[in-house]
């Protein structure tokens, strides 16, 4: 099945009403080939500029428009970043890569201040190019993460560095920045860490690394690690900054018996257990460290903070009941549900938390704020119904292929408010799902992901060009 890139708009029509009416899907657009692309993550600039990254293979045209604007991968899978205006109009595309499969994160791994873009992932294979920078794995037989800074205006990349271990897979998982404009990255890495933050070490299989970078020059500041002495982080996971505490927030899991952070330790409930971690964004000091989880597989994959409670946003997914910190039970529906919840960095527990899914696997992949007061959640969903609270979604092809579905709540309370869904168009089933989500301005939120057919969102269509 060949997937294409979509990328849409969606405007909120009162949008900070409590029971605000479905929104309106106002641009839709796709980009394709005859392989397979992904939308994985997107930010916006103040001045309404779109910036969308992920993976994609052969020969691409990354202008919607009427225009030509090729971009040709180098190996089975590169990298891109894109840039649009707020009307969708292109401005300009830029690829990275080398022969070997590269990747941006799979939910949400790129941001910007305006005048610069960050991203990162993960880079497979010696001499892969970020511009005219090439970039040689530190050991291993798999990935190693990478983080690059573009100008926001041209696209010219400004630096790029690699961030891995000597074991198989290491790859960038998240990036944010502070109200300074400095990146801090969440990833991944087996064994002891080399390359830009050298000399931190494993505690067993994969752990988690969180690091602080130089803007200018892409050096590491500090780095630190935690998790426990199995696979951790092995779904992906979320970074903010919190402006009024000055503290990094990480959204993240862990797969061993008891994850420690420094000088904190958490118990696993089954399997694999959702965490959310916190640090002191000048030193890399693990300031705190809370999880739970249910018999089976949990995570938290994404956060954002928001500044109308001076919370924190976390959603992820979940497959069996568990309660989260602060005692807020959450129910699951049969097999992997959504969930999403509001945490306080004062009380480390969460305030409200909420669930929703059917009775087969849905998963949230992306979360965004207005700071006015709204928490948006993409993702996607199989079960023939799914439910959010009162609400609800019918999936056609339940079993089979997932749905894109954008739910909103509110963020005092997580009422939800209204939630909406793509229409499949093809000739032939196939799955959908939105990967990134972003807040742009006027109500804008801004949607990245993948199209495996033909599919409709409202009015909207983004078509498959196969």
């Amino acid at each position: 099945m060949k997937t294409k890139i979509i990328f849409l708009t969606l405007i909120l029509i009162c949008a900070n009403s409590l029971f605000s009416q479905t929104p309106t899907w106002t641009i839709s657009g796709g980009t394709g080939s005859v392989g397979a692309e992904v939308g994985r993550g997107v930010c916006v600039d103040a001045s309404g500029n779109v910036y969308i990254t992920g993976s994609f293979s052969n020969t691409v045209d990354f202008d919607m428009g009427g225009g030509t604007a090729n971009l040709t991968s180098n190996g089975s899978n590169d990298i891109y970043i894109a840039s649009y205006t707020s009307a969708g109009a292109y401005r300009w595309a830029v690829r990275a890569g080398g022969t070997g499969p590269d990747n941006t994160s799979p939910n949400g791994a790129i941001c910007t201040d305006g005048t610069n873009v960050y991203v990162t992932g993960a880079y497979n294979g010696a001499a892969t190019l970020f511009g005219s920078t090439s970039l040689t794995p530190n050991g291993g037989s798999g990935t190693d993460a990478f983080v690059a800074k573009l100008n926001a205006t041209t696209g010219a990349w400004t630096w790029a560095v690699s961030i891995g271990g000597t074991g198989n897979t290491d790859n960038g998982t998240a990036i944010c920045l502070d109200a300074s404009g400095n990146p801090y990255v969440l990833g991944q890495f087996n064994n002891t860490l080399s390359g830009a933050c050298a000399g931190i070490v494993s505690g067993g299989g994969s752990e988690l690394f969180v690091t602080k970078l130089n803007p200018a020059s892409g050096a590491c500041v500090w780095a630190a690690s935690g998790g426990s002495t199995l696979n951790d982080v092995v779904v992906g996971g979320g970074i903010c900054y919190d402006p009024i505490t000055t503290e990094i927030v990480v959204a993240s899991n862990f797969n061993g018996a008891t994850a420690t952070y420094g000088a904190f330790s958490i118990t696993n409930s089954g399997i694999n257990d959702m965490c959310v971690l916190e640090l002191n964004s000048a030193t890399g000091a693990w300031l705190g460290a809370v999880g739970c989880g249910s018999a089976a597989t949990d995570d938290a994959i994404a956060c954002a903070y928001d500044a109308s409670t001076g919370n924190i946003m976390v959603t992820g997914a979940f497959a069996g009941n568990m309660t989260l910190p602060g005692g807020i039970a959450l129910t699951n529906s049969g097999n992997n549900d959504i969930w999403v919840g509001r945490y306080s960095e004062t009380s480390n527990a969460f305030v409200w938390g909420k669930s929703a899914g059917g009775t087969l696997a849905d998963r949230a992949n992306s979360i965004a704020v207005d700071g006015a007061g709204s928490v948006l959640v993409a993702g996607q969903y199989i079960s023939a119904t799914c439910t959010f609270g009162a609400l609800s979604l019918t999936n056609t092809n339940s079993g089979a292929f997932d749905d894109v579905f954008v739910v909103k709540y509110a963020a005092s309370n997580g009422t939800e408010s209204w939630v909406t869904k793509n229409t499949n168009t093809g000739t032939q089933a196939a799955s959908h799902g939105a990967r990134g989500i972003a807040y742009g301005s006027s109500n804008n939120y801004w949607i990245a992901g993948v199209n495996a057919q033909g599919c409709i969102f409202g009015a909207l269509s983004a078509l498959n060009t196969n």
